[in-house]
């Protein structure tokens, strides 16, 4: 798989003349060729966000056998850890990774890219060398903020290592519904009964 030379307007462009299923297709179709010419070292990286559960959903329709990692920091609420356990309790295939540095607890307030770098870049080195990724999937769109406008469906930034966008060029709405949609769904198929499961899966259904 290689980096897309495509300019993210054109992209944009062709992502934005698509109708609802067709890109669902398209991305679904990046992940395939992607999870065909990479296998187990392809990996989801997933935040547990709402763009997240997308790029979660859309891989595991690819293959049952994709894995995915998730990454912590001390800052996280309790009811967003829980839900995380309950998540890898659910999802065996993910795994957590969190920074060992406990010392640095308010590094945020003096040095935001400090932070950063141990929080969050440091554990996604540890996941991606864990799992021996030469591509790794993410939840990642242009629409999210300034620094993210330059994105593309596939970028080689890191050598022996690619990183694949599938919905980098979708809208908010999209992703919004899309998203809640499983999140509903997945959050009552671990703590609801079957029948509440059916009745969400129905509406589902009958709404689009």
């Amino acid at each position: 798989m290689k980096e897309i030379t495509t300019t993210s307007e054109e992209v944009f462009e062709l992502v934005n003349g698509l109708t609802l299923n067709q890109k669902i297709d398209r991305s679904l179709d990046l992940i395939d060729e992607a999870y065909t010419e990479y296998g187990d070292n392809l990996v989801v990286a997933n935040s547990l966000g709402k763009d997240s559960c997308v790029i979660w959903d859309l891989a595991k329709q690819v293959s049952s056998n994709i894995k995915g990692f998730i990454v912590t920091t001390p800052f996280k609420p309790k009811e967003t850890k829980q839900y995380m356990r309950d998540f890898v309790e659910h999802y065996p295939e993910s795994k957590v990774f969190e920074s060992d540095n406990k010392t640095e607890t308010n590094l945020y307030e003096t040095d935001p890219n400090g932070c950063c770098e141990i929080f969050k870049v440091e554990p996604t080195r540890n996941a991606l060398e864990y799992f021996d990724a030469n591509c790794w999937v993410t939840g990642l769109r242009c629409t999210e903020g300034r620094t993210r406008t330059d994105y593309r469906e596939i970028e080689s930034r890191d050598k022996g290592l690619i990183k694949l966008n599938p919905i980098t060029k979708e809208v908010d709405w999209l992703v919004n519904v899309a998203s809640t949609l499983f999140m509903t769904i997945m959050v009552l198929s671990m703590h609801t009964t079957s029948l509440m499961k059916s009745m969400v899966l129905w509406i589902h259904s009958h709404s689009n």
